[in-house]
């Protein structure tokens, strides 16, 4: 997957050919938003503007953590950490939630207009889970993944998800817009053939696409019980894992 999705001007000041590193993106944000994101209300009502149709899956999240009785809960690649913000409202007074997310603009962010908020800088490329688990205290009920995970590779996916296994996480809700359908691979395939052979400017290199199979086999190599799949408002594929 590439993107265009910011100005064009600070996107050609970075490599294309690969994912934004942690200072990448932290600069390139900063640079885009560091005026517009000076308040907590201005950082809520860009997120809402921009991104409304995110409400249908934090009402997905918080059924599913009443029903399963969650209190501690582990945001993985949360960017502005707004639904983290929302969630964390909706919990019960004991809980907790931990946003994280390699850009630290946002985590600064995060930190000064949602002091509820437990916000960490973690890098999926090069951290370790189990200091996070460490230092907020086992278990954590629920990790979750809000169109985050597909940045990663296989290799990487499955080794951040071999951590929250080796550290107790309960469940895993892996929530994701880019599933592909079977049926879509033969227009992708030919799709990114296109490309290569015009050498058409994408953008910059953002993330993978996957099928269902894609997903269950990095599920099961990372040691996870794959118990439900389904879709949440604009995300076409969520995942529900267990720890068992």
């Amino acid at each position: 997957m590439f993107t265009k999705g910011h100005d064009r001007e600070l996107l050609d000041k970075t490599e294309k050919s690969r994912r934004f590193t942690a200072d990448e993106h932290s600069w390139i944000i900063r640079q885009e938003f560091s005026k517009t994101f000076s308040s907590k209300e201005a950082v809520v009502r860009y997120f809402l503007s921009k991104n409304e149709s995110k409400l249908v899956t934090l009402a997905y999240l918080i059924r599913f953590v009443y029903r399963h009785h969650a209190k501690k809960i582990l945001s993985l690649g949360a960017g502005m950490c707004v639904i983290e913000e929302f969630l964390r409202q909706a919990l019960p007074e004991d809980g907790v939630v931990i946003a994280t997310d390699f850009n630290d603009f946002l985590i600064g962010n995060a930190q000064q207009f949602f002091p509820g908020l437990v916000a960490v800088k973690f890098d999926f490329f090069r951290d370790d889970i189990r200091a996070i688990c460490d230092a907020v205290g086992s278990p954590v009920d629920l990790a979750v993944f809000m169109g985050s995970s597909y940045v990663m590779d296989d290799d990487e996916f499955i080794r951040i998800l071999a951590q929250l296994k080796d550290n107790q996480v309960k469940r895993v809700i892996d929530v994701t817009p880019t599933l592909v359908p079977y049926h879509n691979l033969p227009l992708l395939i030919l799709g990114e053939l296109k490309c290569s052979l015009t050498r058409q400017d994408r953008g910059k290199f953002h993330g993978f696409q996957r099928t269902r199979l894609d997903f269950r086999n990095i599920y099961r190599k990372a040691g996870w019980t794959l118990k439900e799949e389904t879709s949440a408002g604009d995300y076409n594929y969520v995942a529900i894992l267990e720890n068992v």
